[in-house]
Formats: structure tokens, C-alpha cells, sequence
């Protein structure tokens, strides 16, 4: 089913963050589909590119899960879709992202950790659902921590640049979690998975608001990097408004020294 005229325009408008002949680098905000995922008219990020480019062969080159805001790279031609696909085979488009997160993580890390669907190995109510198993697929994360501030219960959340080598489904997500340190607003991943199912029936809540803290998790694609031809593209896209209000309401970290 093709989304109207009408609910496409309920989407925020189309924001073009690099244009070339041969590809798009468009700003994805949280809370909209990159592409369709049921034939139930949804308008998504895709029909929004179709509209603005009628006639041209475009193709999706990396995706972002709903609630994830940022920089969605197309193709506009086949050419150039099967290049950039093959780039992207071999890890020669670099993502990174800026991620907040629950505690305070070391300076830096990587996290090598193998991903499936956890209802391939086991029961799960949340279908997507990813987690780690040793005879899942490959992926590896790397992050820096840029800061760490607290909020007004004095928890510490921290702000990550992190950087993938593969790009598994909710890879970043999983992968925090698994140290401990899940990105805030995460329905699925955090403190409590039910926080998903209750979504799902009620909504957004005042009792999810206290646990979660944000009405959608705090992940955003950053940067591309990758070489065109003879042109070094480098992308970047500021933190939206939202997660940055969020951030700029907490407190530094005091030092060490004046804890004691």
C-alpha cells in the first residue's frame, strides 16, 4: 500500500545533508521508518525520497532502526547502488555514531561480541530481538567516551562516539547492554524488556518516562566517511535538539578529589 499525499506530509520535511549525481546523504529524525516494513501505508523516509526524486533508480545503502536519527546514505542509480554495496562489503564506508548511555564506561573499547536473534536459540516475546551466542555473526564495536555528567539522582550518564566495523542489527545497542551500560530511552535492551511490550499497548507513559527517560532511545548517526572517485566525503550531522536538551540538564562530573 502506497502512503497519501497527506501522511507523507506528517513527516518531518525531507532534509538533504549531501547531494552528488550519484548518491544522497539524507538526515533521518527518530520515530521514522527508513523504509516500508508492513503494507499498511506507513509513510516512511523511502516514499519521502521517491516523492522528492521521481525517475531515478534509487537504493538504500545503510538503514537505521526507527528510533535512530541521522544520516542514511541512497544510491541513485544502479551503478552506483552496486558499488556502493560492494564498499560496503568491504567495511570501506566508515559509521560513527554518538550514543548516551547508562554509567560511565571506560575511556575507550571495543567490544567483540558474535549476534543472532535470540528466538533462533531460545524463547523470546520480542520477535527482533538480538543478543549475544557464540554461533552468532560476527561484529565488533569500538567507542570513546567524550564525557560523563549525572543527572539529579547523581547516576552518571555518559556520551559515547562509537564506531562499528559490522553493522548487525541493533548491534550498538546489544553491545552496550551487554557491559552494562545500555543507551538511554532503549525499549528493548534496557534495564527491563517489558518497557517495550508496554509500549506497544499503552504508548508513551508517565510511568516509562520514569524509568526510560527519553521516549526514544539516544543513538544518532553521526558521520560517513568513505572515497568517491577522487572525493573524500566526509558527513557529519549535529545531535538532534532533543538529545541535546537532554544532555545539557545534567550536571558535570565532579572530580574525584571533591567527592571525599
Amino acid at each position: 500500500m502506497t502512503p497519501s499525499d497527506k501522511s507523507l506530509k506528517d513527516l518531518p520535511p525531507l532534509r538533504i545533508a549531501l547531494s552528488h549525481p550519484d548518491w544522497l546523504v539524507v538526515e533521518k529524525p527518530a520515530n521514522v521508518l527508513v523504509h516500508p516494513t508492513k503494507p499498511d501505508g506507513t509513510p516512511t523516509l523511502w516514499h519521502q525520497l521517491q516523492e522528492a526524486f521521481p525517475g531515478e533508480a534509487l537504493a538504500l545503502i545503510n538503514r537505521l532502526d526507527r528510533e535512530t536519527s541521522g544520516l542514511v546514505l541512497a544510491s541513485r542509480h544502479s551503478g552506483a547502488a552496486s558499488t556502493l554495496g560492494k564498499m560496503t562489503m568491504r567495511r570501506e564506508i566508515e559509521k560513527e555514531y554518538l550514543v548516551l548511555c547508562q554509567g560511565r564506561p571506560s575511556d575507550s573499547g571495543t567490544i567483540d561480541a558474535p549476534l543472532d536473534r535470540i528466538g533462533k536459540r531460545a524463547k523470546s516475546v520480542i520477535y527482533l530481538k538480538q543478543g549475544i551466542h557464540p554461533e552468532g555473526y560476527p561484529a565488533r564495536t569500538h567507542y570513546l567516551r567524550l564525557e560523563t555528567r549525572t543527572n539529579e539522582q547523581s547516576l552518571p550518564i555518559s556520551l559515547l562516539r562509537v564506531r562499528l566495523e559490522t553493522g548487525r542489527l541493533h548491534q550498538i545497542r546489544v553491545h552496550l547492554s551487554s557491559i552494562g551500560h545500555s543507551v538511554i530511552g532503549d525499549k528493548i535492551y534496557g534495564s527491563d524488556d517489558n518497557c517495550y511490550l508496554r509500549f506497544i499497548e499503552t504508548g508513551w507513559t508517565e510511568e516509562l518516562a520514569q524509568i526510560l527517560w527519553l521516549p526514544h532511545h539516544a543513538l544518532h548517526a553521526e558521520a560517513l566517511r568513505f572515497q568517491w572517485k577522487e572525493m573524500a566525503v566526509n558527513c557529519v550531522s549535529v545531535m538532534p535538539e532533543d538529545l541535546r536538551a537532554f544532555w545539557e540538564k545534567l550536571s558535570p562530573e565532579r572530580a574525584a578529589s571533591e567527592n571525599k
